[in-house]
């Protein structure tokens, strides 16, 4: 981003919850703005023209950090543990990387209790028994890879 004041009042702004003060942000540039939208934006159906005005040094740099980029040079063995439900991951994210690697290189595991970080679980009692013992497995699998 060019102007510095405009990533200090971004930075602040999602990462220290302060307000962008109305007069500073309507003289945004128009990256900023962009920017400011790409990180704000919560709706799937506002995803295409927010990517489509996100600055393209921005692209390239996401582009750049992201997984799948270089997921081929990966040479260490990868521990994914997802769930089901998870609304921070979805399921398809993880499955795409596992499928992007050698068998031998991942150990998968998706479970249906957790919530991301959250044990408390509704699930039946032997269908939670079944949870925990396939969670145990996959412990067990990276315990032995690490030792």
């Amino acid at each position: 981003m060019p102007d510095e004041k405009e990533r200090i009042l971004l930075q602040a702004y999602f990462l220290e919850k302060r307000e962008i003060p109305k007069d500073q942000f309507e003289n945004f540039s128009q990256d900023a703005k962009a920017i400011y939208n790409f990180l704000s934006n919560s709706s799937w159906q506002n995803l295409d023209k927010v990517w489509r005005d996100f600055p393209q040094e921005g692209k390239d740099m996401l582009i750049k950090l992201s997984p799948s980029t270089n997921i081929k040079q990966l040479k260490a063995k990868l521990f994914i543990l997802n769930d089901k439900k998870d609304t921070f991951v979805p399921k398809n994210e993880s499955r795409n990387l596992v499928g992007s690697l050698p068998k031998t290189q991942v150990y998968f595991r998706e479970i249906d209790s957790f919530e991301h970080v959250n044990p408390a679980t509704n699930l039946p009692r032997w269908a939670a028994i079944r949870q925990i013992v396939q969670l145990g497995r996959y412990l067990y699998n990276v315990m032995l890879e690490t030792s």
